[in-house]
């Protein structure tokens, strides 16, 4: 299936690979510092409330991605979509808000389906706004100028031709000395950057004296590190924050606060969650044990890359799997029992099969998250809501009817990965269990 498409998958390879290139670099001349979650917004702004909610998300979101914590990326990617009805583009390091109902924000190939909308930008045809502390003197010609490339760049990110996009922001700040500030959807024309919006506000009821510049300093520099993707750089300076200054970061919040007194939190014991094979040797458990809580010491002083080595040796050695929120180890890939959530009671014109339907397409899509299939897993969770209206709680390991329009009776299909609909109706799409 790879080699189908042929030339253009090669085409959409690439404008994802440049989309990586850009949310990898760390400064060009005269590039802005900001604390961002470094994805593009593709429709027009949202209220500045709004979009900091969303960005703070983002960013929480991210850094659950990266500590492996799948269970927890998922549940904001719920939040983002429902709350706000934002679909993330992962592979494109971007987001748009979509309409009610409208299918986006997967990691598998869907991703590359979804229609370009065009938006109205009014007559600058763009909607990026000029910075306030800029107070460059610029001609009505020069402003034009910039208004049609910001506009042409706008475009190119919008149907993903990210290499154009890049020139253009190039030639911005080569020609004109513009900066453009995708995350507040600002520019300015004198140089300079917007260092000075990367401030956290101090919060927390602990105001004891403390040298907050030498606070911001550090808080300035992991912003740096995190835009570059340099997250052992910004992990590092987090624990400076909390060994120098006992100051904990809020992100999403934006803040930062002088941490109190914590009564250490009793983790849950890591436990088998099998039975021991019959040719299973004596001291297989007691090694994998070890192992297991050799892992969580090194996860507890945020030292990653020595645990994914372990959990890595855990799955080439001893071919056992982890889930890291019921701190259970199984041989094989441990599948998470899931069922239906014991206050949504079947409605009077539910079908007959509903129910088992559900059960089977929410046991599957926890197979596919315990082989660490996330494309799949998406999939499923969305082909439960749209198909069959149906929000998995990942947290409490339950489904459930979500609110609003009952599923449509007679044909559950439509929208799926496959052939006709789940009971045979609804043609399009399902993929034809029955």
């Amino acid at each position: 299936m790879k080699f189908l498409l042929g030339t253009l998958c090669l085409s959409l390879a690439a404008n994802s690979a440049n989309a990586f290139f850009l949310s990898s670099v760390a400064f060009r001349p005269n590039s802005f510092l900001h604390e961002s979650s470094g994805y593009d917004c593709l429709s027009p702004m949202p209220e500045q409330e709004t979009f900091e909610a969303i960005e703070g998300l983002l960013i929480e979101r991210s850094d659950a991605r990266y500590a492996r914590d799948y269970d927890r990326a998922d549940e904001i990617r719920d939040q983002l979509k429902f709350n706000y009805n934002v679909a993330v583009y992962d592979k494109d390091n971007a987001w748009e808000i979509v309409e009610r109902g409208q299918r986006g924000g997967g990691r598998g190939r869907n991703q590359y389906d979804r229609p370009q909308r065009q938006f109205d930008f009014g007559p600058t045809g763009h909607d990026y706004v000029r910075n306030e502390k800029d107070e460059s003197v610029l001609s009505d010609e020069k402003i034009e100028e910039i208004d049609a490339l910001l506009a042409e760049r706008l475009q190119a990110k919008l149907t993903r031709k990210f290499d154009i996009a890049d020139g253009i922001q190039i030639r911005l700040e080569e020609e004109f000395d513009v900066v453009v500030h995708d995350g507040y959807k600002e520019w300015r024309g004198d140089g300079s950057d917007f260092a000075y919006k990367t401030a956290y506000e101090r919060a927390g009821r602990d105001m004891s004296p403390i040298d907050e510049d030498a606070v911001q300093e550090l808080i300035r520099k992991r912003a740096v590190a995190r835009k570059a993707r340099n997250y052992d750089e910004a992990d590092s300076l987090k624990g400076e924050l909390l060994s120098n200054f006992n100051v904990v970061v809020n992100d999403g919040r934006r803040t930062w606060e002088i941490r109190g007194e914590q009564t250490p939190r009793e983790q849950k014991a890591w436990t088998r969650g099998d039975t021991p094979g019959p040719d299973e040797a004596a001291d297989f458990e007691s090694q994998v044990q070890a192992l297991v809580e050799e892992r969580e010491a090194f996860r507890m002083v945020r030292d990653y890359d020595s645990g994914d080595a372990i959990l890595d040796r855990l799955n080439s050695e001893f071919g056992v799997s982890l889930s890291n929120r019921d701190r259970i180890w199984a041989v094989g890939s441990y599948v998470v029992p899931y069922k239906r959530d014991e206050n949504c009671v079947p409605g009077e014109d539910e079908d007959e099969d509903f129910e088992s339907t559900v059960q089977a397409i929410v046991e599957e899509r926890a197979a596919a998250k315990a082989k660490r299939d996330w494309d799949t897993a998406d999939d499923l969770r969305d082909e439960l809501k749209k198909d069959f209206n149906v929000y998995v709680d990942d947290k409490r390991v339950v489904w459930r009817i979500d609110t609003g329009p009952p599923p449509r009776r007679g044909g559950y299909g439509g929208g799926g990965r496959g052939g006709g609909g789940h009971f045979g109706g609804g043609g399009g799409g399902g993929r034809g269990r029955y």
